[in-house]
């Protein structure tokens, strides 16, 4: 980015990069993966960026409400539905997980 390159395309890679790292928290907290500024489908492939990273962080409450917003920004997008089903075999609902793979 110091060189001028869009962060929209940076931004997915950057993350995947720093979670195959063990470096989760920072794609969570951290103010470069801001949503602000990026495109629908970008903003929905990094929520649910960060909803894998909250859901091997245990949180998981918030990560899927991270996988719902994604689902909302790109609804044509299967990637949301799929995100949801660890994360809710995880939380042990496993009717809702059964709901989001049909």
């Amino acid at each position: 980015m110091a060189l001028g390159v869009n962060r929209a395309e940076l931004v997915l890679p950057w993350a995947q990069a720093l979670m195959l790292q063990g470096k989760l928290a920072n794609v969570v907290d951290s103010p470069n993966f801001a949503l602000t500024g990026l495109a629908p489908t970008v903003q929905a492939g990094l929520l649910l960026l960060k909803a894998a990273a909250q859901g091997d962080m245990g949180e998981l409450k918030h990560a899927l409400q991270w996988t719902a917003e994604a689902r909302a920004l790109a609804p044509a997008n299967p990637e949301g539905w799929l995100a949801d089903v660890p994360l809710r075999i995880r939380a042990r609902q496993l009717k809702e997980a059964q709901a989001a793979i049909d």
